[in-house]
């Protein structure tokens, strides 16, 4: 008899989307990731957070911590898609946190408070969209996502579903610091009400420097384009690159706050 797998034996419960009927948690099996992380100025990220009450998390020299997450799901319980995320580092207005607040990463996600504020997802496949849309408000939409990873070098880009090129992040990069994964908090915005979502994660990161790979901003004029512009995003690279194989999580239903 096969073992059974304590970290997704969870209760579960069917969701109806647009697209058929989903069981929350969402558990993710098998998947390559990379995660990149860029110093961005905090006013432009200021006048994104305050519609949804969030502020960007403080760093010095007047910048704040922002992430576009690539994604290859290989085997999850909605499907194969790819997924790319664009997210800011925030807490709640009303919470202060000490300068260099990264630490709090490390609480239990119930006590925690620095998240990332999700400005834009786009997916693959209209099932993944449908889900993220209507249940937690994820910001996504349908489009091609390529991506190829190698052992010391990353191509990945964001189409315009109009047609053009959103972004494009490529280069080479070498990680050597191996650290277990740590849970996530997102926060998003649905049916006007603000929505922290956690996510139980289990696996390793491999980090690494990011000077190697550089994000271009394509000639598209999607939003997810003009974000990244008015962030400072284009010709940058990132400060820091984590990699996983062996990353598994499950997303659970988001709550109010």
């Amino acid at each position: 008899m096969q073992a059974i797998d304590k970290f997704f034996d969870v209760p579960r419960e069917k969701v109806k989307t647009t697209k058929g009927e989903v069981e929350l948690p969402i558990l993710y099996y098998e998947l390559e990731i990379l995660l990149a992380l860029f110093l961005v100025d905090k006013k432009p990220a200021e006048k994104l957070l305050s519609a949804v009450k969030l502020k960007p998390v403080e760093v010095p020299l007047g910048k704040t911590i922002a992430g576009l997450a690539f994604y290859r799901y290989d085997h999850t319980t909605v499907g194969t898609y790819n997924e790319v995320g664009l997210g800011i580092a925030a807490v709640p207005q009303e919470q202060v946190l000490p300068l260099l607040s990264v630490t709090d990463f490390l609480r239990r996600t119930e006590k925690r408070r620095l998240g990332f504020y999700i400005t834009d997802l786009p997916v693959t496949t209209p099932e993944a969209n449908a889900a993220g849309r209507e249940i937690w408000g994820y910001p996504k939409f349908v489009t091609k996502l390529p991506m190829e990873f190698s052992d010391n070098g990353f191509k990945g880009g964001v189409f315009d579903p109009s047609g053009g090129e959103i972004c494009t992040l490529s280069g080479s990069m070498r990680t050597w610091l191996k650290l277990p994964a740590f849970d996530l908090v997102t926060y998003t915005l649905l049916n006007g009400e603000r929505i922290r979502t956690t996510i139980d994660v289990r696996g390793s990161f491999s980090y690494g420097a990011g000077w190697g790979l550089k994000l271009q901003v394509g000639s598209s004029e999607h939003v997810m384009a003009a974000r990244l512009k008015e962030l400072g995003f284009d010709g940058k690279s990132p400060l820091l690159v984590a990699r996983s194989t062996s990353w598994q999580s499950r997303l659970n239903k988001g709550v109010s706050g």
